[in-house]
């Protein structure tokens, strides 16, 4: 399947309760024909995932349209977006799906996500682990939640220290 019909399948296996609390927004990435963004939305519908198609707001150039919805979002998923990097400086939990070997990715494909090698995204390497992924982040006591916010408040911090930081880092690196 595509990675969106495996993103999908994996909401659609979400608990009942959980998954009442999901909408999804979609729009088509310019170099996507339109007939495969069309079975994009079929696959949510087939697992019976609300959603909405957002394309409508880009041939206006509705300026910053995906930062508004992303900023706006309690979990954002993305695959090989940096639309996910932008949620993870907003203090959103970001799910990358980079599922080289289901969705059929070259090897020498960099798939290397830096905010989840600080604990402040989450990387997906196995879509299967969307599921207990995304309802772990919606559970607001979970462990994982819980890390990945600190860690984007500890790693992705605007609290105007970053000049400062930067400079102690490269101290300590240059010794």
């Amino acid at each position: 399947p595509s990675e969106t019909e495996a993103i999908a399948e994996a909401l659609g296996k979400i608990s009942a309760e959980k998954k009442t609390k999901i909408l999804v927004t979609l729009r088509r990435h310019p170099r996507l024909d339109l007939k495969r963004y069309k079975q994009y939305l079929a696959a949510f519908k087939k697992y019976n995932i609300p959603y909405k198609d957002t394309q409508r707001l880009y041939p206006t150039k509705k300026e910053g349209a995906t930062t508004k919805i992303c900023m706006a979002s309690d979990i954002v998923v993305n695959t090989y977006s940096t639309v996910g990097t932008t949620a993870t400086f907003a203090g959103i939990p970001a799910v990358h799906v980079t599922d080289q070997k289901r969705f059929g990715i070259p090897a020498n494909t960099f798939t290397e996500v830096p905010p989840a090698e600080v604990g402040a995204a989450v990387k997906l390497s196995d879509v299967t682990e969307l599921t207990k992924t995304i309802e772990d982040l919606m559970t607001p006591e979970s462990q994982l939640r819980t890390s990945l916010i600190a860690n984007m408040k500890k790693y992705y911090s605007a609290d105007g220290k970053n000049a400062e930081r930067v400079a102690n880092v490269v101290k300590s690196l240059l010794g």
